[in-house]
Parts: structure tokens; C-alpha cells; sequence
């Protein structure tokens, strides 16, 4: 069992690493089969510009999203597992770092779905304080971490705190 959790860990590094290398501007070309196909450039779009934690970047207010309020590598129990949100077992190199996160978010949202999981639409970043804002970011930051590497391929709630911050919002004015 050790050995299984020690090759999902390697293999959710592995994909992290290939997911920040493919880039906006990259597509396999149509009809090749496999990672092995040679990536084509696309027209060029705007890339996101970096994020500074500051102001609007992508049509996103980066100052609204939401903290993690957990840090990976906490507590390892030596097989792939660390402590997250009510000490519950979470992989340790969750929640992921913060840039990349950030970023996929903002593709998210210009979007307006997971680009990892296209199944799940409508994801949005309103900029009000009110419940339904709020509630709406929190949704598009989970969904977010929940698909980072593809459809359901990602870190579980339990590795922030969003599902506190959540339920903090459910007491806001509407």
C-alpha cells in the first residue's frame, strides 16, 4: 500500500510539472496520438500576465481570492499523506503553490469553465462582498483546485480552509 501512495504522489508531481510546462499557447496536433505528440503554437493569444498579488490580472481581483489557510508538507506520515483542514489525510504536496493556483484560476474564469474538466461551467469572480459573491469565488476556487491537473485531478477541499470560509458566508447579507 506504501508503494502505491509513494507512485500516486510521484505521479501528481509528474502531471504538476508537465501541466506548467504545456503553456496557453500549446495544442497537440489534431489526430496525433499520445504525450508524445508534437506540440503545434496556436494563433497567439494575450498571455496572463504575471501575477503580483496585486489589482486586476485577467478580469480577476488576484486581492479576492482565497487564502489557502493551509500549508502542503504539514505533519507527513511517511506515506505520501500530510495533516489539512480538521487533521484530515491529504496528499502532502497539497494545497499547490500559490502562482500556479492563481493562474489557473484566472484561465478558469476567462473561460467561464474548468479548462481541465470543460463539464463543469459557469464559473465566475464577481468582485462583491455580498453572500452571493463571495459564495460564487469560493466555488470557482475549489472547482479550481479540484481539476488543477485535469477532470477531478487535483487537491481536496480539505487541503484549505474553503469550506470554513464558506459556511462564514452563508452568515453575510445577500
Amino acid at each position: 500500500m506504501k508503494s502505491f501512495r509513494l507512485l500516486a504522489f510521484l505521479a501528481l508531481a509528474v502531471l504538476a510539472s508537465a501541466h506548467r510546462r504545456k503553456g496557453p499557447n500549446r495544442i497537440n496536433r489534431p489526430g496525433a496520438a499520445g504525450a508524445d505528440a508534437t506540440p503545434v503554437t496556436q494563433d497567439p493569444a494575450p498571455a496572463n500576465p504575471p501575477v503580483t498579488g496585486e489589482g486586476t490580472t485577467g478580469g480577476v481581483d488576484v486581492n479576492l481570492i482565497p487564502d489557502f489557510g493551509v500549508t502542503a508538507g504539514v505533519n507527513p506520515d511517511g506515506t505520501g499523506n500530510c495533516q489539512g483542514v480538521n487533521n484530515i489525510l491529504i496528499p502532502c504536496s497539497c494545497p499547490p503553490p500559490r502562482d500556479l493556483f492563481v493562474n489557473d484560476l484566472i484561465q478558469n474564469v476567462q473561460a467561464g469553465h474548468a479548462i481541465n474538466n470543460t463539464a463543469v461551467a459557469g464559473l465566475t469572480f464577481p468582485n462583491g462582498a455580498d453572500k452571493g459573491s463571495v459564495l460564487a469565488r469560493l466555488n470557482t476556487a475549489t472547482v479550481t483546485l479540484q481539476n488543477l491537473f485535469g477532470a477531478g485531478v487535483g487537491c481536496p477541499q480539505a487541503a484549505t480552509t474553503f469550506g470554513a470560509q464558506a459556511a462564514a458566508a452563508q452568515a453575510l447579507p445577500n
